[in-house]
């Protein structure tokens, strides 16, 4: 491939030829194009191009009457041409264009969508050059025959690899200390060193670096020595090719997931670190909230699904009547009946609250002959699959307010015995032939979620059911609570994604995602929060139509992360800009704010929590790449202190956006 080469692309779809032109621009070509056959002509006579493009329905002249007008061109006649089509197939191409059963006029012909891969070998083709290969694996050989050294050079070139040549001990170390190697082949017999002496030395300084050992025949006791001490495979010289690259390949593949199991241990590790900080944390919140929950004075009362009492403060033990924590409140409950009298089963009370129970009135008389009445709420707690955990009592001595509305009982049965009285006489007055009738008048996968939902819930029914009768310290320490076990729930939701994404059990599901729509969306979610810190988020939604290959659920999540962040660090009177564009293959959605910043150091650090030191706290932004990543992404930083930072995600086009 060379820069050298013109492109000229013929299409009446604007959309096609910009794709076109990122791809083949990408790959290094320069791009002309036109949207009708006659501009073509015109172009290529001015300046011949080394390939034309042309769309076979084009206005007017088409693909096929183009490819005859070049072909009796003397000056355009020699310029190779590819068509491209979503209309035509084979079959009418071959009969459109005058095409042999076995011969087309063209070198070949693109099917939209097609793929980039398919597009670079077409091109590279009717050019008549090699596509580009990936950069070879580099071979670093040390042997003193300079024989041998030259056989395994033109073996290892002809198999695609890239090698150099050493003839001592000396020259190897320096050698590697100058470049990156991914193998070495060692010959034991060194001039100037044993080779097991230099095996040892170059695993003391690259302990991953595969060496494979090369002796002659006959000394297979010292190869099996340097397989003791560390090497990953020796050959008996001459080496055979076969030998050769077979031990290669191995070595490499070996040396490959050795290098994906460490760093799947270091994420690991990196993972269980945070999860334990995450679990010490949440002991601790849940500590402050049993410490919160004894100096009320109303008493909470937690169940879980069976039933069974998970915990209850010590004012609810004092309103029951226990003398003991380890007591079970319904063996000193001799009987139970609600507001209106009527006696509650006790087999069957805990079901009873499974459902939301609103301020009720229950009367209660204890196995030791006291009685008493309690005001009830009962807020049953749900996981996210709507699968019933248990319930949350809150209640206080309700005796006054029982026997204020028996009152108002007694005096409503009073009123209704003198309506009855009224209506009596009236019914007597008025019998017929009377001479009066006339003058009448007419409420921690999974161990660490349920005890936040029990914050969380606890914290909000508190606040709104019992909240005139809490201190100021206590509701703001409630609130404070509520904003922990937010807190610590996203942090719970970010590690069991890294968990799964670590494990493959999450995987992204993309999809051809419109988005400016998507992110128009993420930018009103947080608008009323940008607002509330005096800043404000406006957005760039880019050319019109603009699509990305992406987890619409995970980009979501990801911009969730970067406007959050955003928000969270920018001041008063800042400015948050999202905007779209395209380039390439690449679709952009860039995060920009007018915040403090960050040095370039910490914008390195950002999405490595051990640097970092953020083992918890920034697990959003090292979710926020990996879920990237794992969509063909990419999330990049900029940032310079004192001028705010950018975010970019770079996503790739929908692999038919060439249609």
């Amino acid at each position: 491939m060379t820069d050298s080469h013109q492109i000229l692309v013929i299409d009446d779809d604007p959309d096609s030829v910009n794709r076109l032109r990122d791809h083949l621009q990408a790959a290094g070509f320069a791009v002309r194009s036109t949207d009708n056959a006659q501009d073509a002509l015109a172009l290529a006579r001015q300046q011949p191009p080394d390939l034309i493009i042309t769309d076979l329905r084009l206005p007017g002249i088409d693909g096929f009457q183009l490819t005859s007008a070049l072909r009796k061109d003397e000056q355009l006649a020699g310029i190779p041409v590819l068509w491209m089509t979503s209309y035509y197939d084979f079959a009418e191409i071959q009969a459109q264009g005058g095409a042999s059963q076995t011969e087309l006029p063209v070198p070949g012909v693109l099917f939209k969508p097609f793929k980039q891969t398919e597009l670079q070998r077409r091109v590279h083709a009717a050019l008549g050059e090699p596509l580009p290969l990936d950069r070879p694996h580099r071979i670093l050989v040390v042997d003193d025959d300079l024989s041998n050294l030259e056989l395994i050079e033109r073996r290892l070139e002809v198999e695609g690899f890239e090698s150099r040549l050493v003839e001592n001990a000396g020259t190897a170390l320096a050698a590697l200390q100058e470049g990156k190697f991914d193998a070495v082949l060692l010959d034991l017999r060194l001039p100037d060193r044993d080779g097991l002496d230099l095996l040892l030395e170059i695993h003391a300084t690259n302990p991953a670096l595969p060496v494979i050992v090369m002796t002659a025949h006959g000394s297979e006791s010292i190869a099996a020595r340097a397989l003791k001490q560390g090497a990953n495979d020796y050959l008996i010289k001459p080496v055979g090719r076969r030998d050769l690259i077979a031990a290669l390949q191995h070595a490499l593949e070996k040396a490959s997931l050795r290098q994906e199991n460490r760093q799947a241990q270091r994420d690991l590790a990196t993972t269980l670190a945070a999860l334990q900080q995450s679990k010490n944390a949440l002991e601790l919140e849940h500590q402050r909230l049993s410490d919160l929950l004894d100096i009320l004075d109303l008493g909470v009362l937690i169940l879980d699904s069976a039933g069974q009492l998970e915990r209850l403060n010590r004012a609810g033990q004092r309103l029951l009547h226990m003398e003991h924590p380890d007591q079970a409140p319904h063996s000193l409950i001799a009987e139970i009946r609600d507001e209106r009298g009527e006696i509650l089963d006790a087999s069957t009370l805990y079901p009873y609250f499974a459902c939301r129970r609103q301020g009720e009135i229950y009367q209660l008389r204890w196995t030791n002959g006291e009685e008493g009445a309690l005001l009830v709420t009962a807020t049953p707690l749900h996981d996210e699959t709507g699968t019933y955990r248990g319930s949350i009592l809150v209640f206080q001595d309700a005796t006054d307010l029982l026997a204020q509305r028996q009152r108002f009982d007694a005096l409503l049965r009073i009123q209704e015995e003198e309506l009855h009285r009224t209506d009596a006489r009236l019914r007597r007055e008025t019998q017929p032939g009377n001479p009066a009738t006339d003058s009448l008048l007419a409420p921690l996968t999974h161990e660490l979620r349920t005890p936040l939902q029990f914050i969380a819930s606890f914290s909000g029914l508190l606040a709104s059911e019992a909240g005139p009768q809490l201190s100021l310290r206590q509701r703001q320490m409630l609130e404070r609570i509520r904003h922990s076990a937010e807190r610590l729930g996203q942090r719970l939701d970010n590690l069991l994604d890294l968990s799964l994404l670590a494990s493959d059990l999450l995987q992204p599901r993309p999809e051809q995602v419109a988005l400016a729509p998507l992110v128009q969306e993420m930018v009103q979610a947080f608008a009323g929060q940008a607002q509330e810190r005096g800043a404000y988020i406006d957005i760039q939604p880019g050319r019109p139509g603009l699509h990305a290959w992406v987890d619409p659920g995970f980009c979501r999540k990801i911009l969730s992360q970067l406007l959050s962040n955003a928000v969270k660090f920018i001041g008063v009177g800042g400015h948050i800009q999202v905007s779209l564009r395209d380039e390439m293959d690449q679709a952009w959605v860039e995060v920009r704010d007018t915040g403090s910043g960050m040095s370039a150091g910490q914008a390195a650090a950002l999405f490595d929590p051990v640097a970092s030191g953020q083992q918890i706290e920034g697990l959003g932004l090292i979710l926020a790449r990996r879920l990237a990543e794992s969509m063909q992404a990419s999330l990049q930083v900029e940032s310079e202190p004192g001028q705010g930072s950018r975010f970019r995600l770079l996503c790739p086009v929908m692999r038919h956006t060439l249609d």
